[in-house]
């Protein structure tokens, strides 16, 4: 076989399996029109062949049959088609509800998280200030009592890397970043 020219043998043999499925084609349609719907007829010959109920709409009524009206034996073809139909309003209100709410609760959520941001940032200056006191009111009591101050002992490092960190966080942010 060639690439772009066909042998005589191929065009000879393109031409009689056209001939041969036009013979086919004739053939099928010359049996449509005699009213034989199956390849091999009964041998009664007395039985009509099979139907099919007719189909039912959903209201229970028969469905307008698909039969052309050129070919009254002929059987009703069923062809494939794609359903796009559109979603019905209830679907879509619940589909945007549900959107919404999803995004109501996000907004929620970050509204929360950004409180509770702002409180533990705002009471950190609270919590340094009540431990810097809190370490000098038992430094006091431990000058009155002759009793070492252990809790300060402790403590005064947190307190100190606690006032450290909240001043450097105060001049970061105002620098543009944390150092």
């Amino acid at each position: 076989m060639g690439l772009f020219k066909k042998t005589v043998e191929e065009k000879a043999a393109i031409a009689e399996m056209k001939a041969a499925d036009r013979r086919l084609n004739e053939n099928s349609d010359r049996e449509r029109r005699a009213g034989i719907r199956d390849e091999t007829p009964s041998t009664s010959g007395s039985t009509p062949p099979p139907t099919r109920p007719p189909r039912r709409c959903r209201s229970g009524t028969a469905a307008p049959s698909a039969r052309p009206a050129d070919h009254p034996n002929r059987e009703a073809v069923m062809r494939p088609y794609l359903i796009t139909a559109k979603p019905g309003r209830l679907h879509r209100a619940a589909r945007w509800v549900g959107r919404w709410a999803l995004k109501s609760l996000a907004l929620t959520v970050m509204a929360g998280l950004g409180v509770l941001v702002l409180v533990v940032r705002c009471a950190r200056p609270v919590i340094n200030y009540t431990a810097t006191r809190a370490a000098w009111l038992e430094l006091w009591a431990a000058s009155i009592t002759g009793i070492g101050p252990v809790g300060a002992a402790v403590g005064a490092g947190l307190t100190d890397e606690f006032v450290r960190e909240f001043h450097k966080a105060r001049t970061g942010a105002a620098a543009g970043g944390v150092r």
